[in-house]
């Protein structure tokens, strides 16, 4: 009995501990799977992370490089546009060149033509005269042969006016010669420089038919990329736009405050009138004399900087160091502002809307002009002025504002500045240097404006 009991015990014991080591097996299996799902997860979520993080790289990379195809497009765009004009001053000079060697040519054969003529009657006359008047006689025997006194004077005379006619004549032919031997030379000079011209006319050409070759690639290269240019596009707008807001405020305010000085000014003016108008009863007004205005002359000072020598690269020009004012006042030196840089640059945005022939959504409106320089050169106040304001804009890096009368310059895109607000600057001195992109090997491009007041102005009508 007691051992029926005991087994029963046992059976019973066993059911019940069965069940618990099931249920702790269970629950390790189960906190395996947690450990290995959530190891799983981690992996799969790192691996997200590095796909957006190599997708976003790709993108970032990928819109450099359309940036700097499109810059490189506005780079070549103004090298064509250069070398056409290059191109078609080039073929009037050589067609010049043509009508003036066929000219030359013309008078070569008259003068030659007159030279013979000359010769041959020259010479037909000594040998008449020689002939009829002494034969082989020398001219003492041809005086001394005369019958009479008479003839031997006529004799001498005729002599003597012979010898004079043969002076004259060969003079004449001397100069003809020397005439003649000029036009050879001009012909000669003239030829020469055909043949320069036309070399650098087969140069201007290749270099124009590279340049066009160079264009139609980016343009199909960025046709493909289509929607990722017009990304970059409006970014820009907005950034010009931007910039654009940020002026208008900043002009508005400086000629608010204009405004309320020029206010003070005029009551401190009244006020000053009429308490001298009181004390007009004991003094004279005639014991008061005139303040004489200080006169203002500009003095164009060189730029820190001095021009590269040597003869620039094709579709580049060269800004002198020189500045040509005409006194004090902006607005009378229309045509004769220097260059915001100095050395070699190039135009590669003009002012106003701008279309890409080849690519129709590619349109930009430019507030002032586009020059691309030397890596980090510097840049100069094209006038004097004082510093209004300075500030940074997306895009455009450090802007710097210069006030000139009614007349403002802007100079964005700076890398370093050499200035601050409120500055007094002369014509031609350092503000600053281009900002260098390390992301386009380096380019520099200023961004120049010239506005009177709020209104833009086109700043290529008003550079030297």
């Amino acid at each position: 009995m007691n051992r029926l009991i005991a087994i029963i015990i046992t059976l019973l014991t066993l059911a019940i501990a069965f069940p618990a080591a099931d249920a702790q097996q269970r629950k390790k299996t189960t906190a395996k799977k947690a450990v290995t799902t959530q190891s799983s997860v981690r992996k799969r979520q790192s691996e997200t992370k590095k796909a957006i993080q190599e997708t976003s790289r790709k993108i970032e990379t990928n819109t450099r490089e359309i940036t700097r195809r499109l810059n490189r497009l506005n780079e070549i765009g103004a090298d064509i546009t250069t070398l056409d004009k290059s191109i078609s001053s080039t073929k009037a000079e050589i067609d010049e060149l043509d009508n003036q060697i066929k000219e030359i040519g013309d008078t070569i054969e008259q003068l030659d033509m007159r030279l013979s003529s000359m010769s041959a009657k020259y010479a037909s006359a000594i040998r008449r005269i020689a002939s009829r008047n002494r034969s082989a006689m020398s001219d003492l025997a041809f005086i001394f042969s005369s019958e009479s006194v008479a003839q031997a004077y006529r004799r001498g005379r005729s002599l003597e006016r012979f010898r004079v006619w043969r002076k004259r004549k060969a003079d004449e032919l001397t100069e003809m010669k020397h005439a003649l031997d000029t036009q050879r030379v001009k012909l000669e000079e003239s030829t020469q420089q055909r043949r320069q011209s036309l070399d650098k006319l087969n140069v201007s050409l290749a270099d124009l038919n590279e340049k066009k070759k160079e264009n139609d690639r980016i343009v199909s290269s960025l046709k493909q990329e289509e929607g990722r240019l017009k990304k970059i596009l409006e970014q820009r707008r907005k950034e010009a736009a931007a910039l654009e807001n940020e002026l208008q405020r900043l002009i508005a305010q400086e000629q608010e405050r204009i405004r309320q000085e020029e206010e003070q000014r005029k009551k401190a003016e009244l006020a000053k009138q009429q308490s001298t108008g009181k004390k007009g009863n004991t003094t004279s007004s005639n014991n008061s004399k005139p303040v004489a205005k200080p006169t203002t002359t500009t003095t164009a000072s060189a730029a820190s900087s001095t021009s590269t020598k040597g003869k620039p690269a094709v579709a580049t020009k060269m800004a002198s160091t020189e500045i040509n004012l005409n006194g004090s006042n902006f607005a009378s030196n229309r045509g004769r502002i220097p260059f915001p840089v100095t050395g070699s640059y190039k135009i590669v945005k003009h002012f106003g809307r701008q279309k890409h022939p080849d690519l129709k959504y590619v349109e930009e409106d430019n507030a002032g002009i586009d020059i691309e320089t030397s890596k980090k050169a510097p840049v100069r106040a094209v006038f004097d002025g004082y510093v209004s304001h300075i500030f940074r804009g997306d895009g455009y890096n450090n802007v710097v504002m210069i006030r000139h009368g009614n007349y403002i310059t802007i100079y964005a895109n700076l890398g370093s500045i050499s200035v601050k607000k409120g500055d007094k600057v002369k014509a031609g001195q350092n503000i600053g240097t281009v900002y260098s992109d390390p992301d386009d090997d380096g380019r520099s491009v200023l961004h120049f404006e010239i506005r009177n007041e709020r209104a833009r102005e086109n700043p290529e009508i008003w550079l030297s």
